[in-house]
């Protein structure tokens, strides 16, 4: 039996393939604990069951890892417990029991792992900064590289110079917005093509340089592979 789930990337319906089959791991968002429950909130629960219950179909109940994270710490939580007059902490204790109830009366599997926010705040934050860094240079690093491949095509009489190429895969919309030039395209990046437009925006455009993202081939028809230019002067 071949599992097809849609990838919201592609928006279309492709194989599921596990990178490891005996060891399938599917991760999700759990609650937020500062009130009950709603039946909006009982959706994913269910359907995040199904497919774990699925997933220990296909591959064995052995070979499955369910984690569902607890969102421990939030605002809404320390409005909740000030309101209340009691701790953050007895509020979210209260509140995670209650949802547990709730899920387990809904004939929910429990899923293997339910990791809280409060109790990995320095991965988190450590994640954040790689995700804000892909490229693993810092702001002066890049700052330096840049100014590098300017003066160099400056040298050579250019006057705009490609720093980067990359495929259509990180943008949110597979270069579409980029190709038809919509107001708002710099929204749909990701990764190291985010960062060098931050680079741009903070240090490059107020120097007066301009930045051009633009499909450079169209395989089957649909947009491919992007390329960055930096440009100067008239």
């Amino acid at each position: 039996m071949e599992l097809r789930l849609y990838d919201t990337l592609t928006r279309e319906k492709r194989a599921f393939v596990p990178l490891d089959p005996n060891n399938v791991r599917m991760y999700v968002c759990g609650p937020t604990v500062y009130d009950f429950a709603h039946i909006g909130n009982a959706r994913p629960v269910i359907v995040f069951d199904v497919l774990f219950r699925l997933l220990r179909h296909l591959y064995g109940a052995d070979h499955v890892t369910y984690v569902r994270n607890i969102t421990d710490v939030d605002d809404k939580i320390n409005a909740r417990a000030a309101e209340r007059g009691i701790s953050i902490r007895d509020l979210t204790e209260e509140t995670y029991k209650n949802f547990k109830e709730d899920v387990a009366a809904l004939g929910c599997l429990p899923p293997t792992i339910e990791p809280r926010a409060t109790g990995h705040i320095a991965e988190m934050r450590a994640l954040i900064e790689r995700l804000s860094r892909p490229s693993g240079k810092s702001e002066e690093e890049k700052i330096a590289l840049a100014s590098t491949v300017i003066q160099r095509a400056v040298r050579n009489g250019l006057t705009e110079v490609q720093v980067y190429r990359f495929p259509n895969s990180l943008c949110t919309d597979r270069g579409r917005a980029i190709n038809q030039q919509e107001p708002g395209w710099e929204k749909t990046l990701t990764g190291i093509p985010l960062e060098i437009f931050r680079l741009w925006s903070d240090h490059l455009k107020p120097r007066g340089y301009r930045i051009r993202y633009q499909v450079i081939d169209f395989p089957g028809g649909t947009p491919g592979d992007i390329s960055i230019v930096i440009a100067w002067g008239e």
